[in-house]
């Protein structure tokens, strides 16, 4: 599976969320899980080695931002989400500086930000893994291969909705069609564990 194929990672992360109501609850809980994350990342300030008072430093917040990890994320998300598709990354980019800063201004001015993060991230993670139990029937897609599943989870959740108002729909239709090959798959290796046990 390429790392930059974005109908092969489309089509990986669309097997583990197909049933329409696991869907919408990542598409609202998956944002919340990053902007939570980033939350409780701002606390622990700058990333060791960085110099509070370098040329970095400076630099980034002439326009805005903290040498912490959250800036560090939001740039790879967006780098990696460009090569996977320029066109949704430049649209998703608004909504990616906006759970940066409002995550991060959060962390510098509320005095329970730690709580609040904590308690957002918690339950946006309980509320997936509940959908993938009772709807999905199927674990998520982190068992089988986190990293990959974590950096997608976001784009793939905005693409989804870039779907609903009629974006690609080409690419939707050869997407859909690699999702229910892989279903496919996946159900035929339960149906033996299935008839074993009867």
């Amino acid at each position: 599976m390429g790392i930059f194929n974005l109908k092969e990672q489309f089509a990986f992360y669309g097997s583990y969320h197909h049933d329409h109501r696991n869907m919408w609850v990542h598409i609202v809980f998956v944002p919340a899980i990053l902007w939570s994350f980033w939350v409780m990342a701002s606390l622990l300030g700058p990333l060791p080695g960085v110099s509070m008072d370098g040329c970095l430093a400076q630099s980034l917040r002439h326009l805005g931002f903290e040498p912490h990890l959250p800036f560090f994320m939001l740039l790879l998300y967006f780098l990696y989400y460009l090569v996977l598709d320029f066109v949704a990354a430049t649209l998703y980019l608004p909504f990616l500086l906006t759970f940066y800063y409002t995550s991060t201004s959060l962390a510098a001015t509320h005095p329970h930000a730690l709580a609040i993060g904590a308690g957002v991230h918690i339950v946006s993670w309980m509320a997936q893994f509940y959908s993938h139990a009772v709807w999905e029937k199927r674990a998520p897609a982190l068992t089988d291969n986190l990293s990959q599943a974590l950096l997608m989870a976001p784009f793939f959740v905005f693409i989804e909705v870039l779907f609903m108002l009629g974006y690609r729909p080409r690419f939707q239709a050869e997407v859909e069609a690699l999702i229910e090959s892989r279903l496919q798959e996946f159900q035929a290796t339960r149906s033996p564990n299935k008839s074993a046990k009867q």
